[in-house]
């Protein structure tokens, strides 16, 4: 990660070349004779704010060394800003931010003074911001360190340290580059940034909330917001060692390429609330607030996690040591753990869970569910019929509940209510539903964090493709291969059959392809079709095969019936007239398989005439 880039004064030379600014201007602390308008170092200004003043759109105020922490000026409320950058300018230090320091001051309850105040289109380019204060109890209390005026006013290459505010106690708004962003505090929301955009950015050690300050407009401080950041844009940070109530790393945000490690919070450990893509989740904890027994999500809490890795998240006491609730697409969780529900708990406080092509290997707990656990057993209430849990072509094996858990065989998933419908996963036991299997997934090397699949493995063309989202596993690779999606988080890219491998070991059929369009049995199908239609391939009277309809005058319409197995879903077509183009049109479909036998009633067949009939699988 890039922190920051040097030398600064060439690149405020760049910015002369091609943004022909009107000025350079330029500033020192110790300059003896300061001439405004401080167009060379020998008239330079002895602070910030005399040259923004002189300056015009365009400008760019270059800074020697030194820690500026005199003057100020208000803009909204009662909050007064160290420098106020109220026009378009470029205000860039030469030697970065360990050599050029703004600082604010002010503590709780007395009156603050912000670091800075950055208009639309204004730059602030590599300087230390310190001991801004915008907590006043009344006024705009947002951002100690910048408040700006949107995200058009860009921060790049600067430290943010020690500010404080109510909300956003770094950085209200505004577009940050290459940041670090550390031990800031937010009394209510937002500890680091609050509405900002983060782009190569540090958040560190911030808080939200400051557990010594008083409560505000009378919360508890466990309901307050986003350790690091606030309903923040967050690509390619890194965010660790934050706390708050909920949320301890981000809450309510856009997440991209982002490493979350190591925060903590009551709900929510890494994330709450989020939208996260291509994120690494790691040993974030849902602690218990003190004098309560409830907390959850180690990793994340009611949030979207796309291609993410959840891995050594915890919720020691409660529940979803990695997961509470959400939806998780193409994710890998491993070595979460909890009271209940090591990788994932959901339960009916939050909205149901949704897990598609998600492997789920090495989890543990200590009472039910080293895995999954849907529970709806709500406090001083009896377990309530409600689905919370919807899981689909995802592997759940080798998690582990600790000895004594509850209740036996839960090592995998738990439904406790009953409240979980798997579609189409490999897991055990083998859970009510279609197309799920209990074989040993055959990963490549599980014990060394390997989870991609071998070329025999059961899952391979063993899923459910309605439930595909997106295009690509969670290594980039192409999402389906071989014409049916894998179970797990990754596509086996080179499958020599294209029919579920595990259908084909159940039948003892190879798996090389060579029997995909073989007539095992005799009875007209061959083994693709068999596949497709859920019949065995190895008993002739096991086919998809329609009843002959009686010939009738019913007034109600024309019954038809067909050999069926549950699980599967048919179609039906009609057609009047063979020699037209085409013969046949879809008159129902998704029509539920039942065992032995399914019939559809046509009732628009009733005007007399021939009709003809077919049926076909989904």
């Amino acid at each position: 990660m890039k922190w920051f880039q040097k030398p600064f004064g060439a690149a405020c030379l760049m910015l002369f070349v091609f943004n022909t600014p009107a000025m350079v201007l330029h500033v020192d602390l110790n300059s003896a004779n300061p001439v405004p308008p401080y167009a060379d170092w020998s008239t330079a200004a002895t602070n910030i704010q005399d040259a923004i003043d002189a300056a015009n759109p365009g400008d760019c105020v270059l800074v020697t060394n030194g820690i500026y922490q005199t003057g100020g000026r208000v803009v909204y409320g009662v909050v007064t800003n160290r420098i106020v950058i109220d026009k378009a300018v470029t205000v860039q230090s030469i030697n970065g931010p360990s050599a050029s320091v703004i600082a604010g001051s002010g503590t709780y309850p007395s009156l603050g003074i912000r670091c800075a105040y950055l208009t639309n289109g204004a730059i602030l380019n590599g300087f230390t911001l310190t001991s801004g204060n915008a907590f006043t109890g009344i006024g705009t209390n947002y951002g100690g360190g910048v408040w700006c005026e949107s995200i058009s006013a860009t921060i790049s290459n600067c430290v943010f340290i020690q500010n404080r505010a109510l909300n956003g106690g770094a950085v209200y708004q505004g577009t940050l580059n290459n940041c670090t962003i550390t031990s800031n505090t937010a009394v209510s929301i937002g500890g680091g940034t609050y509405d900002a955009v983060l782009n190569d950015c540090i958040i560190s050690g911030n808080q939200a909330p400051a557990l010594s300050e008083p409560s505000v407009f009378g919360q508890s401080a466990t309901y307050n917001y986003g350790g690091g950041t606030y309903n923040s844009v967050l690509n390619n940070c890194v965010v660790s060692n934050n706390f708050a109530g909920n949320g301890g790393g981000t809450f309510f945000g856009v997440v991209s390429n982002t490493i979350i490690s190591s925060n903590t919070a009551y709900f929510g450990g890494g994330a709450y609330s989020n939208t996260l893509i291509n994120c690494t989740l790691i040993e974030n904890q849902a602690t218990n607030p003190p004098n309560m027994y409830s907390s959850g999500g180690g990793g994340a809490y009611c949030s979207s996690l796309t291609h993410c890795t959840v891995i050594s998240n915890s919720a020691p006491q409660d529940g979803g040591g990695g997961i509470f609730g959400g939806t998780l697409n193409n994710c890998l969780l491993v070595g979460n753990s909890a009271g209940d529900g090591g990788a994932v708990l959901s339960d009916q406080t939050v909205p149901p869970a949704i897990l598609n092509n998600c492997t789920i290997y090495g989890n543990s707990a200590l009472y039910i569910g080293g895995g999954l656990v849907s529970d709806n057993d709500a406090p001083g209430q009896s377990e309530l019929n409600f689905t919370n849990l919807f899981v689909t072509n995802c592997i759940i094996f080798g998690n582990s509940v600790a000895p004594g858990g509850f209740p036996p065989g839960s090592s995998n998933y738990t439904d406790y209510t009953p409240a979980i419908i798997f579609d189409h996963c490999c897991t055990t036991p083998l859970p009510a539903g279609f197309g799920n299997i209990t074989n040993d997934p055959a990963f490549v090397d599980a014990a060394n964090g390997d989870f991609h699949l071998q070329s025999n493995s059961p899952c391979i063309n063993a899923g459910n493709n309605a439930a595909v989202i997106g295009s690509t596993d969670f290594d980039g690779n192409p999402r389906i291969a071989g014409g049916t999606v894998d179970i797990g988080a990754y596509e086996y890219q080179t499958p020599t059959s294209i029919i579920s491998y595990a259908w084909l070991q159940q039948y003892s059929l190879p798996t090389d392809g060579s029997a995909d369009f073989l007539d095992s049995d005799g009875d007209g199908l061959n083994n693709w079709q068999e596949w497709r239609a859920g019949t065995s391939p190895t008993d002739a009277s096991s086919l998809l095969q329609m009843f002959s309809p009686a010939p009738t005058n019913n007034s109600s319409g024309i019954t038809i019936s067909w050999q069926s197995v549950s699980g599967i879903n048919y179609f039906v077509q009609r057609g009047s007239d063979l020699s037209a183009q085409p013969p046949f049109s879809t008159i129902q479909s998704n029509v539920v398989g039942q065992t032995g036998t399914t019939s559809y009633t046509d009732t628009t067949a009733t005007n007399g005439g021939s009709f003809f009939y077919r049926v076909g699988v989904q």
